[in-house]
């Protein structure tokens, strides 16, 4: 079975991957799709290698991860002290997230 395309010749994956809700056009979101084939894990984590201009500036847990901010810095200890790591929770009042402001 061929890759599946659009009227105008993209493959439907491509034009998935790169959607996006008009409500979060605010994010200065960079999507980079890599193979997850372990050769960059670190602590049972698996990341992709930052170099050049691309840089990590922060990290944000969902609501479902079991780690605490504080594990999460264990778990990669190369990682800068600079990145700022947060926990995002559901907002009560929009469809959105917000920052928890009680976790730890």
């Amino acid at each position: 079975m061929g890759t599946q395309r659009l009227n105008d010749g993209r493959p439907v994956i491509d034009v998935m991957f790169d959607t996006k809700f008009d409500g979060w056009s605010y994010e200065e979101e960079v999507r980079v799709f890599a193979n997850q084939d372990g050769s960059n894990t670190e602590n049972g984590i698996e990341f992709y290698p930052f170099s050049g201009d691309f840089a990590l500036r922060e990290v944000i847990l969902g609501e479902k991860c079991r780690l605490s901010i504080a594990q999460f810095r264990a778990s990669v200890p190369s990682m800068d002290s600079l990145v700022r790591v947060i926990r995002a929770r559901r907002a009560v009042h929009d469809f959105c997230l917000e920052e928890d402001p009680n976790a730890s």
